[in-house]
């Protein structure tokens, strides 16, 4: 169809009644073929009614993401196929950069100097990097899934309890965007300050 000329570059004049070889990377040529002739053989039908990302292969010799669904019928003895395919070049770019920014972050709070600490908005923490381990004496594993009210001295933990509530039900942002000096809690039972 006109999407997929759109898509691959080859008109349905150049494509019709040929192979797919055209828009199948060389490397998957012979994957292919075997899987149809598996299938029309009456054999397993590993990608069929299965949405199954692949790699396609343009007129002009780039290769490209696809997502493919394959469909199969009998038709006068033969076997027919019938496939939805979607070019996901977007989405897998947005997913590289996701995972290039999640690892960037990950190696800020790494190599930072300063306790770097997330929390959900029950207050659970989701991450805990080394200066936190140095600076409060628990290790990742000890706080990861934890309530962050295991650093904060008793005294404060009504007012922190409240400002979580009060922010995640839409509340006003006290404290958040500012320095405020306060007191964390080290694991052996002291009191640090901390800004």
């Amino acid at each position: 169809n006109r999407a997929a000329t759109k898509m691959f570059g080859h008109t349905a004049k150049e494509m019709k009644g040929k192979p797919l070889d055209p828009i199948i990377p060389s490397q998957f040529r012979e994957l292919h073929d075997k899987g149809i002739a598996r299938v029309g053989a009456g054999g397993e039908r590993h990608v069929i009614g299965q949405a199954v990302e692949l790699t396609g292969l343009r007129k002009n010799g780039e290769e490209f993401p696809l997502e493919l669904t394959v469909s199969a019928w009998e038709h006068g003895g033969d076997m027919h196929f019938g496939a939805i395919i979607r070019d996901i070049s977007k989405r897998v770019a947005m997913e590289k950069e996701l995972r290039l920014a999640e690892d960037r972050a990950h190696a800020i709070m790494a190599s930072a100097n300063d306790a770097m600490v997330t929390a959900d908005a029950k207050g659970r923490i989701l991450t805990w990097n080394r200066a936190a381990c140095a600076i409060f004496g628990h290790t990742e594993q000890d706080t990861v899934g934890q309530c962050l009210t295991m650093i904060i001295p008793e005294r404060f933990r009504a007012a922190h309890d409240a400002g979580i509530e009060r922010v995640t039900g839409g509340g006003e942002h006290h404290v958040i965007g500012q320095t405020v000096v306060l007191a964390g809690l080290h694991q052996s039972g002291q009191e640090i300050p901390i800004e």
